[in-house]
């Protein structure tokens, strides 16, 4: 046995950064860039969290989300060409970026890094030919130096928010929620979880469709804000 007979079949773990496959990167950070929606996208009337992945049975288009715990959906970077198949399916109409978690007391890094993954699967499924509504997220005002980059403007977007934070926490939501909007000019939001009541999302002139956490279809009845409000 030669000292390079090892080289003759690369280990699982030698490209665990997907340096292999780079895409054009935008902002000082060089995040991955989404490609534009079609204009004329729109919402399917099944909407399914990624654990039913497996049990979806049906003929109508389906949009997958991972607004769910971060370990559900971690093989989806570290085994990114094997879990395609999971979003690249006849059924799904679109999926939504992953939802790589943003916490603020996540070191700078660590939040850089899953804003990166976020976009490098989002593109990497649209260059498989999937449809990607971008996954927004942000922490803090250091987070916005890279946090929305990578979207191109006027898309379908989707967030989720938290009922149970706290007075801070909800102040600097909807910081960087005005920030969003004023940078990407969402056409439309596909919200879920708990709706903050302010004047920056009642009056954002956005339109948005609203879904409890863990939903898994809006058939019956799309609940949207002013529905709500009525």
């Amino acid at each position: 046995m030669t000292k390079h007979s090892n080289w003759k079949k690369r280990p699982g773990s030698f490209d665990a950064l997907h340096a292999e496959h780079l895409f054009h990167g935008v902002g000082r950070w060089e995040v991955p860039a989404l490609l534009p929606q079609p204009p004329d996208l729109a919402v399917p009337a099944d909407i399914k969290p990624y654990a039913y992945r497996q049990k979806i049975r049906t003929r109508r288009p389906v949009l997958l989300h991972f607004h769910t715990d971060d370990y559900r959906f971690e093989a989806l970077w570290n085994e990114y060409r094997r879990s395609l198949h999971s979003v690249a399916r006849p059924a799904i109409w679109a999926a939504c970026s992953p939802d790589f978690s943003l916490w603020g007391r996540y070191p700078f890094a660590m939040q850089l890094w899953n804003t990166y993954r976020n976009r490098w699967l989002g593109r990497y499924w649209q260059e498989a030919g999937v449809t990607v509504i971008p996954s927004v997220n942000w922490s803090s005002v250091l987070s916005y130096d890279f946090c929305f980059d990578g979207i191109p403007p006027g898309q379908i977007v989707t967030l989720r928010t938290f009922a149970s934070a706290t007075t801070g926490e909800r102040q600097n939501f909807m910081l960087g929620y005005k920030t969003m909007v004023e940078r990407l000019q969402p056409r439309l939001i596909l919200w879920f979880g708990h709706v903050p009541e302010d004047e920056n999302v009642e009056s954002d002139g956005v339109e948005k469709i609203v879904f409890p956490v863990g939903h898994v279809s809006y058939r019956d009845r799309p609940a949207t804000l002013r529905e709500e409000e009525s």
